[in-house]
């Protein structure tokens, strides 16, 4: 049986093409918490692996706005790595980390978020 090798420290990705909206909807809905990040637009999927760097990076950055936002007097809203997604533009991805500013308050009061009529994080990564 072959070994396979995986370096945790660093990330792990692929870019498939030709794949339809279909194929990426089914593949967010089997994934469950397996700890990969898929990206699709118009017919390219990355499938990303994260590393614990890569882990500990985004922790770091991400404490880092909360805290300047904090110091600031600005109002954020965190949406961590949530999946958005739009099949009419044939796009979805997940962010590391995002983050509401200007909408802060209304995203605040959403449970889920709907690009078709709710704003895009302002800032991600």
């Amino acid at each position: 049986m072959p070994m396979i090798n995986l370096n945790p420290l660093s990330d792990q990705h692929v870019i498939l093409n030709d794949i339809s909206w279909n194929t990426y909807e089914r593949l967010l809905a089997e994934q469950g918490s397996s700890g990969a990040h898929l990206n699709y637009d118009q017919g390219s999927l990355e499938i990303m692996i994260l590393s614990l760097q890569h882990e500990r990076l985004k922790h770091r950055l991400s404490t880092l706005v909360e805290l300047i936002a904090r110091e600031r007097g600005l109002v954020v809203e965190g949406a961590g790595s949530t999946t958005f997604r739009r099949a009419d533009a044939a796009k979805g991805f997940e962010p590391d980390a995002c983050f509401y500013f200007a909408h802060a308050e209304h995203i605040s009061t959403r449970d889920e978020i709907d690009l078709t009529v709710d704003p895009a994080p302002e800032r991600n990564w």
